[in-house]
């Protein structure tokens, strides 16, 4: 089994059924702007969906939404609260580490909670169509000295500013942030990908 499989499914397995996870504000707080832009909702990809926090807010708001993670327990979750709250998601398992996503097929690609410095930035790039939008937020190397922070190997951690230099190469950042995350330090980004002329508004 992938040591990252086990280690998630271990976690999600530990947690109540509960209701559904509540939307990550940092997506909330952009999809109007997306969806403005684009002239309403349009097919998405949450990359290491997890339990379903981001895809099950983009379904909810009428995204096409495909969504994937390397938890099997993770996905079970997703799977449940989509049914329970009447959404579609189209979930499958795949490692974010080695699966290669389409290309130009999506016009919003979210990440949360991940970190891959040496393939995802191009591999995102590619898979959004023209024009598209990325919404990323993960945590940063101040969150080891948060009390109840699990995460202990830094090289998932950002380091000042590193999100945004990630992206801005392939990109046009809209909005970045360096504030925090639930209580935890974490870096936020909005980008867009679209022609030289083309304007975010």
């Amino acid at each position: 089994m992938h040591p990252d499989r086990k280690r998630w499914d271990e976690k999600y397995a530990s947690k109540p059924p509960g209701s559904p996870p509540t939307a990550p504000p940092w997506l909330v707080e952009c999809l109007d702007l997306i969806e403005s832009f684009l002239g309403g909702p349009a097919r998405a990809l949450d990359i290491a969906c997890g339990d379903g926090r981001a895809a099950l807010e983009l379904a909810r708001r009428g995204w096409q939404v495909d969504a994937f993670d390397v938890s099997t327990e993770g996905l079970r979750r997703a799977r449940r609260f989509a049914e329970r709250t009447g959404v579609r998601l189209n979930l499958f398992q795949a490692d974010a580490l080695r699966y290669p996503l389409p290309q130009a097929r999506y016009q919003l690609v979210t990440v949360f909670n991940f970190l891959d410095r040496r393939h995802l930035p191009e591999e995102i790039h590619a898979a959004l169509a023209t024009p598209g939008f990325l919404v990323y937020e993960t945590y940063t190397l101040d969150a080891v000295r948060t009390p109840g922070f699990q995460i202990s190997n830094t090289d998932y951690l950002l380091h000042p500013n590193e999100l945004l230099h990630l992206y801005a190469g392939p990109f046009r950042v809209i909005r970045f942030r360096d504030q925090g995350l639930e209580g935890r330090p974490a870096q936020s980004l909005l980008a867009f990908k679209g022609d030289a002329g083309s304007n975010s508004g």
